[in-house]
């Protein structure tokens, strides 16, 4: 089975397409975004940092250290398989010329409650 087969690319069906190109670039009268195309992509993290990082976050959360050693077998496998095919894409993508970076259509899907909590 094919990575792209496994892992389709999801669509999104709620906005129309070119949405945000339709938006006035910058508001009229100011300044504001005015730069925006001048920023450096954002940078998709290292597969390994971003294992390490989750790794130390579900740690708490464990019940018990057999639910922990469970995680981390899973993890492990994770690892191994499907995350590095995961992670090629998400740098493949952020490498397109047709998206400003990587996250954007995923970041503007979520509610801005859940933008704030993901910074814990």
């Amino acid at each position: 089975m094919s990575s792209s087969a496994k892992f389709p690319l999801v669509q999104n069906a709620i906005r129309p397409e070119g949405w945000k190109a339709a938006a006035p670039f910058p508001p009229t009268g100011t300044t504001t975004f005015s730069r925006q195309h001048e920023l450096k992509k954002l940078p998709v993290p290292e597969f390994s940092v971003t294992m390490e990082k989750l790794k130390r976050s579900l740690r708490p959360l464990a019940h018990s250290e057999e639910e922990w050693q469970t995680t981390l077998r899973r993890l492990d496998d994770f690892a191994k398989r499907d995350g590095p095919v995961l992670h090629k894409r998400l740098v493949e993508r952020k490498d397109r010329d047709d998206i400003a970076h990587w996250m954007e259509e995923w970041w503007d899907d979520v509610s801005p409650e859940l933008q704030t909590a993901w910074f814990v």
